[in-house]
């Protein structure tokens, strides 16, 4: 490809003898020419289109015709441009206009924020004391991210926070004698929700078997062989679509904070519960090779943590010698400080 440009007279081309860069570029960028363009330049009496390649005979035909037409008159400074929210109460998307950043052309600027509306950022090295009443005390109070090492071995840390949260960032740091050979993880651990049998078959749930060595929890009306604290239950992310407000689970948490569960009789929810524990990985095998000794992760979306679930920093290290390691997480969490 090769930026390609096309020149006009202000004087003669133009039908009110005046340009309007802005304009015209968003009458280019809403035809069918198919090359894109790239910028617009007036000097003098010179207006000179540049594209990033060649046009065809046809385009250049129809940039012809837009000059001829073009009115020269600046776009308007306000903008009406399109702002599309949630709306649970009409189950979908609500959308309305406003006023909203947006290019020169007039193009909006939208940035998806990470973040669930209403809660805030926090920033630790720690998780959180579980045990303090009332247990809000002991926010960023709990176990550090942070191992220390005199020789190759194995070692690990887990946290958890008092109410669910959404995790974004992370940091990693080491010091001392570290290489390539020598990796960490970052995962979150889901405990297995206990199902304890119910000899009169009046339980709120049955097992079904997965085929895959542990079973799945479905709700049972009353009917069941086992009952679940709901309070203890541990909800595990199942095909939910935020675009249809369903997934294929047998459970919702209807207060995504609070994590109140419901059944979900129709296999239709956003969560289910297993006998079994399971772990999902952040970042595997992640090695301690950088000169630097850091490693940032800036993710594009925060991920849902449930305060159910354990935030697991696990460090293999094969150099002999001395090391440190350890990090911090950015996380969004609701309520107030």
């Amino acid at each position: 490809m090769s930026a390609t440009k096309y020149s006009y007279s202000i004087s003669s081309d133009f039908p009110n003898h005046k340009v309007a860069s802005d304009r015209l570029l968003a009458e280019i960028r809403a035809s069918t020419i198919v090359t894109a363009v790239d910028y617009i330049n007036t000097s003098g009496d010179d207006c000179d289109v540049w594209f990033k390649d060649a046009l065809s005979g046809g385009d250049e035909t129809l940039l012809d015709g837009l000059v001829a037409v073009h009115s020269g008159e600046p776009l308007p400074d306000a903008a009406t441009t399109v702002v599309i929210k949630d709306n649970p109460t009409l189950n979908g998307m609500l959308i309305t206009t406003s006023d909203a950043p947006h290019e020169t052309d007039r193009k909006p600027v939208m940035v998806n924020s990470p973040a669930t509306e209403g809660t805030f950022t926090w920033l630790s090295s720690r998780g959180d004391d579980l045990s303090p009443t009332p247990p809000a005390s002991g926010r960023g109070e709990g176990t550090r991210l942070f191992l220390s090492f005199t020789g190759p071995d194995t070692k690990e840390v887990e946290i958890q926070f008092i109410e669910p949260i959404e995790l974004h960032d992370g940091h990693t740091s080491w010091r001392g004698e570290w290489g390539f050979e020598d990796s960490w993880d970052i995962s979150v651990r889901m405990p297995a929700t206990v199902a304890t049998p119910n000899v009169g078959n009046t339980g709120n749930c049955n097992l079904v078997a997965t085929g895959m060595g542990f079973n799945i929890v479905v709700p049972a009306a009353g009917d069941g062989a086992y009952d679940i604290n709901y309070d203890q239950a541990v909800p595990i992310p199942d095909g939910y679509s935020a675009k249809t407000g369903e997934g294929t689970g047998y459970w919702n948490v209807v207060e995504h904070w609070t994590e109140v569960v419901t059944p979900n009789v129709t296999g239709q929810g956003a969560f289910n519960f297993y006998d079994v524990a399971l772990e999902m990985f952040f970042c595997k095998n992640m090695d301690c090779g950088s000169p630097l000794g850091i490693w940032d992760l800036d993710a594009y979306k925060a991920e849902w943590i449930s305060k159910k679930w354990k935030l697991c920093f696990k460090v293999i290290r094969a150099t002999a010698g001395a090391g440190k390691i350890g990090g911090y997480v950015m996380i969004f969490r609701p309520g107030a400080t």
